[in-house]
């Protein structure tokens, strides 16, 4: 879940959004993610920053056809979705060396797929959603 408390933003005269974190325009960011309002949010939040979100991707079967065919730079992924994890996602990005970071309520920091990978725990509010994204950006290769 997005938690809307946490989102300082101030409009000014020039309707700008100068307390977030700037994301680097045009990047093409594959969403995972089951929970429909979110994903909404999610949208709304990156498109509103000039990224193109590829998908989104709400089953496994849907996010590995995207993650092995589309032009990412970055990638977001819910752990848990429903039955499935994203885990098998997560290999495929990893293999074509897309950085990436998990979202999740639920999954232990120490299984053994999640590993060393990025992480930010739901509930999360826009601001960590996009110093996240901008600091897996920032480290890839």
């Amino acid at each position: 879940m997005i938690d809307h408390e946490e989102q300082p933003v101030r409009t000014v005269q020039s309707n700008t959004r100068e307390t977030l974190p700037h994301v680097a325009t045009g990047k093409r960011v594959l969403l995972v993610e089951d929970e429909a309002l979110i994903t909404t949010l999610v949208v709304d939040v990156l498109e509103d920053r000039g990224m193109v979100v590829i998908g989104p991707a709400a089953t496994l079967r849907d996010a590995l056809a995207l993650a092995g065919s589309e032009q990412i730079d970055a990638a977001i992924l819910d752990v848990n979705l429903g039955a499935e994890t994203s885990f098998p996602v997560a290999r495929l990005l990893r293999e074509r060396g897309i950085p990436f970071f998990y979202t999740t309520a639920f999954a232990n920091r120490t299984h053994p797929d999640i590993g060393d990978a990025a992480f930010l725990p739901k509930p999360y509010g826009i601001r960590q959603l996009l110093e996240t994204l901008d600091g897996v950006l920032a480290a890839a290769p």
